[in-house]
């Protein structure tokens, strides 16, 4: 198995059942049935989402890639407190757990974590070969007009984004170290990754370890 890291602006698709939300001291977040995770931030002069991430798998052999309720089909879904959730997907020959914790601080302190683990297991009789994608756009700026966010991957699986105009820092850390990871504009990658026309997605690893995007 291939892990991977993808950060890139998202397109919110549409929820075939209604989405489950987690709450922890003053942060809430909601968590689509497909898995896509959603952040909000809401202002005087109007809302903006700073945080939208979901995960994509692709076995070798397709062409294109595909959240884990499409390829694999959701079976469970287990919220027996309100700061966390398990989700069950199961189909040819592959179980995938998703475990999401959400931490939130103490009121006013504009600061939570959340942690996202993934389990594979393999159900059928022979070896499964895929890739994993964990896709993230991390949208803190609050101006439209004004592209100041700055992603840097900073150490190995791990990338900061600060915005210059607002005092928001978002640190992402993957484990174990991804094989690839790619930082780079909205229509780039959704070219590449959504749309697959140069085949099937392969990050650059780029910028390089240090150097800002």
């Amino acid at each position: 198995m291939i892990r991977t890291l993808l950060l890139l602006a998202l397109v919110a698709m549409p929820l075939s059942v209604p989405a489950a939300t987690l709450t922890s001291g003053d942060s809430e977040l909601t968590v689509s049935d497909d898995g896509l995770i959603t952040v909000w931030r809401v202002e005087p002069d109007g809302s903006d989402n700073i945080f939208l991430s979901g995960l994509y798998l692709r076995r070798d052999g397709e062409t294109s890639e595909s959240t884990l309720a499409a390829a694999l089909g959701l079976i469970e879904e287990i919220q027996d407190t309100p700061d966390m959730l398990r989700r069950r997907y199961g189909g040819n020959g592959l179980d995938a757990v998703v475990d999401y914790t959400l931490t939130g601080g103490p009121e006013g302190s504009r600061s939570a974590i959340l942690s996202r683990s993934v389990t594979l297991t393999n159900t059928a009789d022979t070896p499964i070969s895929l890739t994993l994608f964990d896709y993230t756009d991390l949208d803190i700026r609050f101006n439209p007009q004004d592209q100041l966010d700055q992603a840097t991957l900073i150490a190995p699986g791990v990338i900061e984004t600060v915005s210059a105009n607002s005092p928001i820092v978002i640190t992402t850390t993957v484990t174990p170290t991804p094989d690839a990871h790619q930082i780079t504009d909205f229509l780039t990658l959704y070219f590449a990754f959504f749309l697959d026309q140069d085949g099937p997605t392969a990050l650059t690893d780029t910028p390089a370890l240090g150097e800002p995007f």
